[in-house]
């Protein structure tokens, strides 16, 4: 997974090694720096249960398969810089609480927690429609983690048939790299607050979530 991740970081980041650099001295106007910071919550969801493992798997106890999709909410925080080309270079921090069903008969119906971190780096564009309104789309590298803790239990068996069902906790931890895509529309009103809305797609070995976010934000 190392060299994925290092092929990640240096495609991302190449462009803006390759063009944030001084404005030539023909530019008579360059574009100055300015930071912003922003935040927003709203719908998530996790897709990152793919069709053939859904094909291939079913609880042969209660016929059960997980479903494709589950929704949640996420909660997120971002920070970035404006060069001056006009590229703009940021960090964002979204967490994803989310739930899914037990499958199998002595929990089914119940459900378990799992949580969802991405930590990314992005590199973004914005473009003026006028009058206040912004549009921009950036393209970042993905630091995933997602932990899962869930009631398991283990079965003994003599002669074919069930002794005893101990339970215990299985916590699992799946780290991974991969790639977001996000679209921001807002609007900055001459305070330099912000406000808007963003979508954004994950990617982690395959499609794993799609998220839709109110924006608000403040640039300085």
């Amino acid at each position: 997974m190392s060299n994925k991740i290092l092929f990640l970081v240096f495609f991302l980041l190449f462009p803006f090694f390759s063009f944030a650099q001084t404005p030539s001295a023909n530019k008579t106007k360059p574009v100055k720096k300015r930071a912003y910071v922003a935040f927003g919550t709203g719908i998530y969801w996790d897709t990152g249960l793919n069709k053939k493992y859904l094909d291939n798997f079913k609880d042969s106890g209660t016929g059960l398969t997980p479903k494709l999709v589950v929704s949640g909410q996420d909660f997120w925080f971002e920070g970035g810089i404006r060069l001056n080309n006009g590229l703009i270079f940021s960090a964002k921090m979204m967490y994803v609480p989310l739930k899914r069903k037990y499958l199998d008969f002595i929990y089914k119906g119940q459900e378990y927690n799992y949580n969802i971190k991405y930590i990314t780096v992005n590199l973004g564009y914005e473009f003026s429609l006028g009058r206040g309104h912004k549009l921009k789309p950036q393209l970042g590298f993905v630091y995933y983690r997602e932990t899962t803790t869930k009631a398991a239990y283990q079965i003994t068996r003599e002669n074919g048939q069930i002794t005893s069902i101990t339970p215990y906790i299985n916590k699992n931890v799946d780290e991974e790299a991969g790639a977001v895509l996000d679209l921001d529309y807002y609007y900055q009103f001459k305070s330099n607050l912000i406000l808007g809305l963003r979508t954004s797609v994950m990617y982690v070995l395959g499609l794993e979530g799609v998220s839709v976010t109110p924006i608000v934000g403040f640039k300085f």
